[in-house]
């Protein structure tokens, strides 16, 4: 990844981590966040290979300004047990 890139990613990782709505270990919900917020490039670089950005995130860290971190919005969950209507499962 280039240094501009690198910026971009580590940028949006941190506005998903300072929503403070998933535990970043969790790869799937962070990513989901991400792409709700429109975050394709962390997206991408999540399914290339997670383990890069939480080994180098402090160290990526250092190329980001706080100018450069996006406005992330919290997203809701839209899962739960949805009820069967099927004749056949009443009886």
């Amino acid at each position: 990844m280039n240094d501009d890139k690198t910026k971009k990613v580590i940028a949006q990782y941190e506005a998903v981590r300072r929503l403070g709505q998933t535990n970043m270990f969790d790869r799937i919900m962070v990513q989901r966040i991400a792409y709700e917020n429109h975050f394709y490039e962390l997206v991408n670089v999540i399914e290339d290979g997670y383990g890069k950005i939480l080994e180098n995130y402090s160290e990526w860290m250092k190329l980001v300004n706080e100018d450069d971190i996006p406005k992330a919005k919290r997203i809701v969950g839209k899962w739960g047990l949805e009820q069967d209507t099927d004749e056949e499962d009443e009886q």
